[in-house]
């Protein structure tokens, strides 16, 4: 087991870890603090070890000083106990007790102060009353004397018992709990790097795994649509999703990676040249973009992607203007499926109804009043489909950044799953979706949600050139299906 030395009985966990930071600081903070009260009490005990010294020497002075003047009382006026026993009624003499605070210790203070009238101030009228005088005076220092080094010892004796106790744990939060706190935090952070260890380890079994699985199973999978479409050799199957978020957005996406560098939104009418044959004309309109939920009337990169994808892959995915059927979601502007309608033998564009009038304008600009192969219509995701839609069976589901919140994710595929169980007996619907890596966790949810898809990412490599970094492209089919 990592770690050496006493340490705490504890699970090792980064939450374990900031409290035992937590906890280090705050022994560490209690150890100066003690540190300096037990300084600050030494410095004090010693100041009244001196008063002491020096307390018992006036003592010794003083009562040798108080005894000569009694001898003397007692020699001239002889024994006058009696007569101070008949005067005295109360003493005159009295003491108090005040508290001072050092460094949070309450050491009790003596104080001496008369009270009231001499009782016996005639005695010793008829002879020695000089003598008695002073002698009574003499007592009173020497009781003054006493109280002062009784005040001191009292304090002495405190201050002893509070450095032990305070010096007792200094050495306890030195010695003991400080070297455990650190001997556990050395431990967790051990016992961390080795998870990490093995977390990476199994991640590059896995990924060895999965390569070696791709090498030994078929060359190609395909997915019975018409005529067949195979999966290239280098796609990535998607089994686990926080694996391939993990992949994505580690290696995926370039630190220099800019949102909608391959678009201009504020222009109000730009040209998309496809390829040498295709050009299409789109007109844009910013002012919907203040519309909650509007953001299909400028082009985004991953429209652009799309496009370009799918017209130069037309033959791979078998594209045939006899019997290919072709279905996007979230058209927007329309680029992709304006783009496509010369391949095809129908191409529906759907969106949200305030999108349409715009998404007509596109269709209308591009295809010189030759409708019959195009199919515009209302689709909102999560909502009732239109007859005219769940009335063909679609060889493709098309879409392109469709994905930027979590909000709209379970509206969307439902909407998807709906489409493609609509004839599902005939072959399955084929699903291609461009994605730019935006958020990890909406990324995440969403490779969730698709849980009843079998999804695959395309390699870079059938990618445009200037989409090999920060974009995705994935296929997919619902599963139990033949493959």
């Amino acid at each position: 087991m990592s770690g050496t030395g006493a340490r705490l009985n504890i699970f090792p966990t980064r939450m374990a870890l900031t409290t035992m930071k937590t906890k280090l600081k705050g022994a560490q903070t209690g150890h100066s603090l003690l540190k300096r009260k037990s300084e600050a009490l030494t410095k004090r005990f010693r100041s009244i070890v001196q008063k002491i010294d020096e307390a018992k020497r006036k003592m010794g002075k003083v009562m040798q000083t108080a005894s000569f003047s009694l001898a003397e009382v007692t020699y001239i006026a002889g024994d006058i106990s009696y007569q101070v026993q008949e005067s005295v009624k109360s003493a005159q003499f009295r003491v108090r007790t005040k508290q001072e605070n050092v460094s949070g210790v309450m050491l009790p203070t003596f104080e001496s102060y008369l009270e009231g009238g001499n009782a016996f101030e005639l005695t010793g009228l008829g002879r020695g009353g000089q003598q008695v005088q002073k002698s009574k005076e003499t007592y009173i220092k020497a009781v003054e004397a006493l109280v002062e080094l009784a005040s001191l010892q009292t304090a002495f004796v405190i201050l002893d018992e509070v450095i032990k106790v305070t010096n007792r744990r200094v050495n306890a939060i030195e010695h003991v709990i400080i070297p455990k706190i650190e001997n556990t935090i050395k431990y967790i952070i051990s016992e961390l790097d080795e998870q990490d260890r093995e977390e990476f380890f199994r991640l590059k079994k896995v990924q060895g795994k999965k390569k070696k699985d791709q090498q030994i199973a078929e060359k190609e999978r395909q997915i019975k649509a018409g005529e067949s479409v195979s999966i290239p050799q280098d796609g990535i199957e998607i089994d686990d999703a926080y694996e391939e978020v993990f992949s994505l957005f580690t290696e995926g996406r370039p630190l220099e990676w800019q949102h909608n560098r391959a678009v201009i939104q504020n222009k109000d009418y730009v040209e998309v040249l496809i390829d040498d044959n295709i050009n299409v004309k789109i007109s844009q309109n910013q002012s919907l973009l203040s519309v909650r939920g509007s953001t299909g009337t400028v082009l985004w990169d991953s429209s652009i992607l799309l496009t370009k994808f799918m017209n130069d892959h037309r033959t791979w995915l078998n594209l045939s203007i006899e019997k290919t059927k072709i279905l996007e979601l979230g058209s927007g502007c329309g680029l992709a499926g304006i783009s496509l309608v010369p391949l095809v033998n129908l191409m529906a564009l759907t969106d949200q109804a305030n999108v349409l009038s715009h998404l007509w304008k596109n269709v209308k600009r591009n295809l010189n009043e030759d409708y019959s192969k195009v199919i515009v219509t209302e689709l909102s995701w999560g909502k009732e489909i239109d007859k005219e839609i769940l009335q063909h069976h679609w060889d493709f589901v098309i879409a392109s950044d469709c994905i930027y919140n979590e909000f709209i994710i379970d509206d969307f595929v439902k909407t998807l799953t709906k489409i493609c169980l609509y004839g599902i007996n005939l072959y399955p619907t084929i699903v291609i979706i461009a994605l730019e890596l935006r958020s990890d966790t909406v990324h995440l949810e969403f490779l969730e949600k698709m849980n009843e898809f079998v999804m695959w990412r395309l390699p870079n490599s059938m990618y445009r050139r200037e989409f090999n970094r920060g974009y995705v492209i994935y296929i997919a089919w619902l599963k139990n299906l033949k493959v």
